[in-house]
């Protein structure tokens, strides 16, 4: 009996350890499920986005230049290509973003990376009418070119016979800033002009310089936005402003010579009103004059072509009103005391109000200042027409006063 006890016992045991064994073994599996699992769970699952993508925009220069193709919608780091063709007697130039050039092929492939709009610059490839200069030739001297406005943007070159008043049509200009108070100036038959390129209600757009040439030749001379400028009468210097904010002298070539800031030109401290203007070259074209105003005139300075100097004239000692011109060749300034006239309404209330006004001559050199004449609440329209002649109104009469100034 004792021993079917003892082999009992023995068999629990037995039973007991298996089944422990059992249990371990089942942990491990559990525990290396769960290792397993775990490590799949951190895994990041791969997202599908949406791919981003970009509008590409191309248009040409000139209305009749040509045509662009490649407009449309890229995805980011895709190449896309864009193509000039021109029209029949244009030719391609180049290829600019934002006013800067960014190519000179017609054909060009670029990544994209965002929205972008391209203009390809077209210009007329037979600039001048060739057949008429060669039947002109041996009189070209007696001929000038001159512009006939059709309106904002549109213009006619016309190559007109001085003796006869006889015109022929040299080109049509379709981008020529005629609406600019001074878009073209003429000398020794050539005519120089403002070209506008590009659309002004968008940021992608300035001004050119052209000069048209009675030898046949044109040339682009300078490009600047909000372009002012002036050319010396022997056309060997242009004086030429960017928004009244810069100064630049060229040579006849477009080439800068001289690069002034508003700060080099006068020590008169700027505010929201004050700007710098051109105002004109002498006749020997050795200096170049012009004004600091508000619009009412405060400073004049002039630039001297044979070493670059500037030197100022501080006119808020003169009762300068709103009329005023310079003698550019011998340092003479007239001006009178005019109120400001913005209206109607302001020249009816100076009239009413019978102010004496005054004429005055001023030099610059010596500060003389001398009243050549008074009016009662008329204004007197001074202009120099000659080294030592201005012409005004008359203040008892509707007629023109010569006067010629007396150096001595």
């Amino acid at each position: 009996m004792r021993k079917s006890k003892i082999l009992m016992y023995m068999f629990l045991l037995i039973f007991i350890s298996s089944t422990i064994g059992c249990d371990n073994n089942m942990a491990r599996t559990n525990l290396t499920q769960s290792v397993e699992s775990s490590a799949v769970s951190d895994e990041i699952p791969e997202v599908l986005t949406e791919a981003v993508t970009y509008e590409i925009k191309t248009k040409g220069s000139l209305k009749d230049g040509g045509i662009t193709t490649g407009d449309g919608i890229y995805q980011e780091g895709e190449f896309a290509t864009i193509e000039a063709m021109t029209s029949e007697n244009y030719q391609f130039v180049s290829w600019s973003l934002g006013g800067e050039v960014v190519s000179t092929d017609p054909i060009y492939k670029f990544l994209v990376k965002e929205n972008q709009q391209l203009t390809a610059r077209f210009e007329i490839a037979k600039l001048m009418n060739d057949q008429l200069y060669e039947a002109i030739s041996n009189e070209i001297t007696n001929y000038e070119i001159i512009v006939n406005v059709i309106d904002d943007s549109n213009a006619d070159l016309l190559l007109k016979n001085k003796t006869t008043d006889e015109t022929k049509k040299l080109l049509t200009l379709t981008d020529c800033v005629s609406e600019h108070y001074h878009f073209k100036e003429s000398h020794n038959g050539n005519i120089y002009l403002i070209r506008r390129i590009g659309d002004i209600d968008t940021e992608y757009w300035t001004d050119e310089l052209w000069r048209y040439s009675l030898d046949n030749t044109v040339t682009k001379l300078f490009t600047m936005k909000g372009l002012d400028f002036r050319v010396s009468p022997n056309e060997a210097f242009i004086a030429a402003q960017e928004y009244t904010n810069r100064l630049i002298i060229l040579d006849a070539n477009g080439q800068i010579l001289k690069d002034y800031t508003n700060e080099d030109l006068t020590d008169v401290e700027f505010n929201e009103s004050t700007f710098t203007e051109l105002l004109k070259w002498s006749d020997d074209s050795s200096t170049m004059w012009g004004c600091l105003s508000t619009p009412i005139p405060l400073y004049l300075f002039e630039i001297q072509t044979s070493n670059w100097e500037v030197m100022g004239y501080d006119l808020t000692v003169l009762p300068v009103g709103d009329e005023h011109d310079l003698n550019p060749n011998s340092q003479l300034y007239v001006f009178s005391n005019l109120p400001m006239i913005v209206d109607v309404y302001s020249m009816n209330e100076l009239e009413a109000s019978k102010k004496e006004l005054n004429l005055y001559l001023y030099n610059l050199e010596i500060k003389e200042l001398k009243i050549l004449d008074t009016s009662v609440a008329k204004s007197f329209k001074p202009v120099w027409i000659g080294l030592d002649t201005i012409e005004y109104d008359d203040p008892e009469s509707d007629n023109r006063i010569k006067f010629t100034v007396n150096y001595h």
